[in-house]
């Protein structure tokens, strides 16, 4: 396994490049889209996943309420923002040189047992860093807010969104 900026790989080497959640950390995404795209072979294929503008709902949500209200300098500014739009996905295809993906907006329902199922959640995410920079006296805070709004609201799922881009490399001289 390497960092996707260090690969070394032959041109049109490879049937299928996949990125799962994982292309809006990138600063130069374009740059990686077209670096993968030439490591395609003719009917290879890019697959690239993103999350969509729904993700944790409402747990997300109340988490970042219940953390401005303890410090307004704290906002919820996430890399995954850049490409919740089928548009913005399709552009970068489009600004890297690659082909127009077809574009498919999955949507689920993640199940919550008890409203406590939600915490291991939101720290298994970015969204730890911001609770870590929080005082102790803070966390628990919010931790409780959120809990407690789930709790009331009687919220015993979690609504998600995902975007999926594929895009084929046609053979030389092909439509």
């Amino acid at each position: 396994m390497a960092d996707v900026d260090v690969l070394d790989v032959p041109p049109a080497s490879l049937d299928a490049v996949v990125s799962v959640f994982g292309l809006f950390f990138l600063d130069d995404m374009a740059g990686t889209v077209r670096r993968a795209w030439s490591w395609l072979a003719p009917g290879g294929q890019l697959a690239v996943t993103v999350w969509g503008k729904v993700v944790l709902s409402p747990g997300e949500p109340y988490f970042w309420e219940a953390v401005v209200r303890e410090d307004a300098t704290m906002q919820h500014i996430s890399p995954a923002d850049k490409l919740t739009e089928p548009a913005a996905l399709a552009a970068l295809f489009h600004e890297a040189g690659a082909a127009a993906p077809a574009i498919v907006v999955e949507r689920w329902r993640m199940p919550l047992a008890t409203p406590e199922d939600l915490w291991p959640v939101i720290m298994g995410t970015s969204n730890r860093g911001v609770f870590d920079a929080l005082s102790p006296d803070a966390q628990g805070r919010v931790k409780r807010t959120v809990i407690e709004r789930l709790r009331d609201e009687r919220v015993d799922g979690l609504d998600m969104e995902a975007l999926i881009a594929v895009a084929r490399k046609t053979p030389r001289g092909s439509v």
